[in-house]
């Protein structure tokens, strides 16, 4: 028995035959892509983390030679401690990684630190680290601590003054973690991936990026389990803050330090991701469209031979019959001539029909172009902000403790202060900057901290009131946070120049079950009857961006008879919390 089927059916069949084995092809391809990338990247890993942690062992040999020179210099096995001291001031003004010098007797004593002048009495700081030079006679590294005199987070690199075969002083030099954050952000490593120094006792002296957060804490169980194990390969990791790494360990020197290099799972799986659903994506549009297409030619088909019999019929009652054409030869051959009206009808709703598919498709790809733009722009924002304040004020902070340590008589006091008032200033304008690109309230305290950061710095020096009050901001998305910043900002922006207002005020809270309301007034002069002017390019970029994270921004009056801005967000839909299995998986 034959199989019966629609000419719909055969014609599916005969796109599926050659496509389906070249979707296959293409999925297995893929699939190897993304595993050769994934080895490149773990052999990346490796080689990055060993030249860093070789970077890092000769900044800290090459201080230790310092160190250890003046531990055997005359001065040091003579002790004579004024001379000593001048020795030191000139290795600490030679080399900048080393912020200080100090020397400590067995009586745990400080006789001097470089930085103060000789003979003044100072607490000891790294006591632990004196003690074990002094038990040991081995040179010692010590624990971050906060430094005396900065801000800063510094080390102790500790070496023996030895006399008569017996450790008669403790030579320490102050390293700042600062330095050795330096060696691991000028190693250029890929975006996403995380750096970090780590002592013998799990405690992180630096860390690329976010040093300020982690530096001095403990790292994470599992990196001091490999430390423990002294793992030779790369092994699955996890940061303090829940990051899924895959982690290599490599021991700096001699030293009791070790570099964990990790790059996120998320950033390994991202190109493969990518690739499978590009794949899919192509595959599905090619079946789609091959769908449509066979049901399209099928459908004529089918109504070529319908109305290829109806006009058969009625030329046999001895009617006429205007007929389609079927663009089918052989139909058309059994056919009355088709009449012109018919075939110019059908051209012109065809085009106008390719014509305005074109246009939604453009629109839509504009659209998805924006977006990205928009996204990119915030990133890159927020990258020169890190860049600015990380880069830029740690250099000015550097020149400031540099001019600090210098003696008084070699800088007149007018030129000094001059120097410090410009440094001053220097470092404030790297910190507006940074604010300006990037709140710095934004990722650590939320959307409300950062707009009463915003409005008090924009409107507090006009002694102009304002408010924030935004219930439930937790359920609003990164993007959306974002965007709601900067129409606030443009927003605080046309108060200044044009409202004459006394009072800005911005209220927010859930709309509904699905969306987020946020209203701007203000109680200036109010928006002219004919609304906004032409050319009025902060409005139109207030909606632009309103329209780019789905939402709507509607102007109207205030109650005080200002300008009222209302802008409704839609809100996704709460996603499933990934059960203990996933998230180990």
């Amino acid at each position: 028995m034959r199989y019966n089927a629609s000419i719909t059916t055969w014609l599916l069949l005969l796109v599926l035959v050659p496509v389906l084995p070249l979707f296959g092809f293409w999925l297995y391809s893929t699939y190897g892509h993304a595993a050769e990338r994934e080895k490149f990247i773990r052999s990346e890993l490796t080689l990055y983390a060993e030249s860093l942690a070789g970077t890092i062992r000769d900044r800290l040999e090459n201080s230790y030679g310092y160190v250890a020179s003046l531990a055997i210099s005359r001065a040091a096995l003579q002790n004579d401690i004024p001379g000593l001291y001048m020795f030191a001031q000139r290795i600490q003004d030679s080399n900048p990684s080393i912020q200080a010098l100090s020397l400590v007797d067995r009586d745990e004593r400080v006789l001097f630190l470089s930085l103060r002048p000789l003979g003044e009495e100072l607490p000891l700081r790294a006591a632990e680290s004196v003690r074990k030079v002094f038990e040991t006679g081995q040179p010692h590294l010590s624990s971050p601590f906060p430094s005396p005199f900065s801000d800063a987070v510094v080390v102790a690199l500790s070496v023996p003054i030895l006399r008569d075969g017996r450790v008669a002083h403790c030579l320490s030099a102050i390293l700042t973690t600062a330095s050795i954050n330096d060696l691991l952000v000028s190693a250029h490593l890929p975006p996403d991936w995380i750096a970090s120094v780590i002592n013998a006792s799990g405690t992180i002296v630096a860390r690329a990026p976010a040093p300020e957060l982690h530096v001095g804490q403990p790292a994470a169980s599992r990196t001091l389990e490999a430390i423990q194990r002294q793992e030779p390969s790369i092994w699955p990791g996890m940061t303090r803050d829940g990051i899924a790494t895959q982690t290599v360990l490599r021991q700096i020197g001699r030293w009791d330090w070790y570099l964990t290099l990790g790059v996120p799972e998320r950033a390994l799986l991202a190109k493969q991701k990518r690739l499978i659903e590009r794949v899919a994506l192509t595959a599905l549009l090619l079946f789609g469209t091959s769908a449509a297409a066979v049901l399209w030619m099928s459908r004529r088909i089918t109504r070529g031979m319908r109305e290829t019999v109806e006009a058969t019929d009625a030329v046999l009652q001895g009617g006429r019959t205007a007929v389609a054409d079927s663009g089918i030869r052989e139909f058309n051959q059994m056919r009355a001539s088709l009449t012109a009206v018919d075939r110019y009808n059908r051209l012109l709703e065809q085009r106008v029909q390719e014509r305005t598919a074109d246009l939604v498709d453009a629109q839509a790809r504009l659209a998805a172009y924006a977006a990205d733009l928009d996204r990119s722009i915030e990133s890159e924002r927020r990258r020169i902000a890190r860049e600015v304040h990380d880069q830029i004020g740690s250099v000015f902070t550097g020149i400031k403790m540099i001019l600090s340590g210098q003696r008084g008589t070699e800088l007149p006091p007018a030129q000094r202060e001059a120097l410090m008032a410009a440094l001053d200033t220097g470092l404030q304008t790297a910190r507006r900057i940074s604010a300006e690109l990037r709140p710095p309230l934004f990722d650590d305290l939320g959307l409300e901290s950062a707009l009463e950061l915003l409005l008090e710095t924009q409107l507090g020096p006009l002694q102009m009131g304002h408010d924030v009050v935004l219930q439930d901001q937790d359920c609003l998305n990164e993007q959306q946070a974002i965007g709601c910043y900067r129409i606030v900002q443009e927003a605080c922006t046309n108060v200044i120049r044009h409202a004459q207002a006394t009072h800005f005020s911005i209220r927010g809270g859930r709309w509904g079950a699905t969306g987020y309301r946020i209203t701007i007034s203000d109680d200036g002069r109010g928006m002219p009857q004919a609304g906004p002017r032409k050319g009025a390019w902060g409005m139109l970029g207030m909606q632009e961006r309103a329209h780019l994270m789905g939402a709507t921004l509607d102007v109207g009056t205030s109650p005080e008879g200002g300008v009222l801005l209302t802008l409704h967000l839609p809100l996704a839909p709460p996603h499933p919390e990934p059960s203990h299995e996933d998230s180990a998986a």
